[in-house]
């Protein structure tokens, strides 16, 4: 076992190269099921396997009796009987391949974090006291397979939909997951001068604030609520749609005009924190370090507020649409390292 290399406090010690391929390849992977997962809510496709076989599901029909059986138990469901009713075999294999996807990637990338963890302990990269971070990810991971399932559930009773509240937990945990990535990657293999006072705590607020806006997204989705209005600034002619909202009682759970309209508004609130985080790191740190963060901030948010309005401008683009979501994620996990910044210099040289 390679010996791990201990710094003193506030001398650089590098980056811990093969912990941080590691993390970074986990948050690549995080985004792909995320981002195969928008394709598959917004194709419809997320219903077209109505069972759960953690080991069977692995393999997708292969002969012409297996895809028979697969249709056959798709037609058996809510969706089918009261959406999709005469739907061909063809058109059946399209949704069927998006869910599977999204399935085979949510099994692969708990190899991918797992097995990389056990060899990165055992070679001497990860300090035996900070494995309990490491699993507590493994176990959220597990947990969100779960809610993935029970989201699935939802829709195979008495509607032919997921529940768009179970729909966004599932979104939301997985952004947890990727920000906790994202933390670890810069709390325990990369060396930072100290953070600017109180940035910490203002990137927490902007992540909090960006995290919230994507399960709002979640909502738009799952109720369909992008449909709605294609304007904007106005909402179907109107700035605020008082009567609409009053009478929904400001329901964003279930009402598609409140899950609309919050959205829309709550991205000028996390569009700003991200400036002020921005704007923050940049004063007190313009410097190599300071720069490019505050510039990737800001890009990031402004392609993300762009990308929104062309989403809905684009009557609900698939390709718009999930690149918005795409973004949105890389802007949140990078909101979430910051908010990791350390107090100190310190960490872990190469083993």
């Amino acid at each position: 076992m390679s010996q791990r290399v201990e710094t003193a406090p506030g001398v650089a010690p590098g980056i811990n190269r093969p912990v941080a391929l590691w993390l970074l390849v986990c948050m690549g992977w995080v985004l792909l099921i995320a981002v195969v997962g928008g394709i598959t809510r917004l194709t419809g496709s997320g219903l077209s396997i109505p069972e759960w076989a953690p080991l069977r599901g692995v393999l997708p029909p292969i002969t012409s009796e297996d895809w028979v059986h697969a249709f056959d138990l798709y037609r058996a469901s809510p969706q089918y009987l009261e959406i999709n009713r005469g739907m061909t075999m063809d058109a059946f294999r399209t949704i069927f391949w998006w869910e599977w996807i999204h399935r085979l990637i949510a099994r692969a990338t708990g190899l991918v974090y797992a097995l990389p963890l056990l060899v990165l302990w055992r070679r001497g990269h990860l300090p035996t006291r900070h494995l309990p971070a490491y699993l507590a990810v493994l176990v959220l991971g597990g947990l969100q397979g779960v809610i993935g399932w029970l989201m699935v559930r939802s829709g195979l009773g008495d509607q032919p939909f997921v529940s768009p509240l179970k729909l966004a937990m599932h979104l939301g945990l997985a952004l947890i997951i990727a920000s906790l990535l994202a933390a670890l990657l810069v709390r325990r293999t990369l060396t930072l001068p100290p953070p600017p006072p109180r940035l910490r705590l203002l990137a927490l607020v902007t992540w909090a604030l960006l995290w919230v806006q994507c399960l709002l997204g979640a909502l738009v989705a799952g109720l369909r609520a992008g449909w709605l209005c294609p304007t904007w600034p106005k909402m179907c002619s109107v700035w605020v749609p008082w009567d609409t909202l009053v009478a929904a009682r400001w329901d964003v759970l279930s009402n598609p005009w409140v899950a609309q309209f919050v959205h829309r508004w709550w991205a000028v609130v996390a569009t700003l924190a991200v400036f002020a985080t921005a704007a923050l790191i940049g004063r007190a740190h313009p410097t190599r370090t300071g720069r490019p963060i505050a510039a990737t901030l800001v890009g990031l948010v402004l392609a993300q507020f762009g990308l929104g309005v062309w989403t809905l401008l684009s009557g609900m683009s698939t390709s718009i649409a999930v690149t918005h979501q795409a973004v949105g994620i890389i802007l949140l996990v990078v909101v979430a390292g910051v908010s990791a910044w350390p107090t100190r210099a310190g960490g872990s040289a190469p083993s």
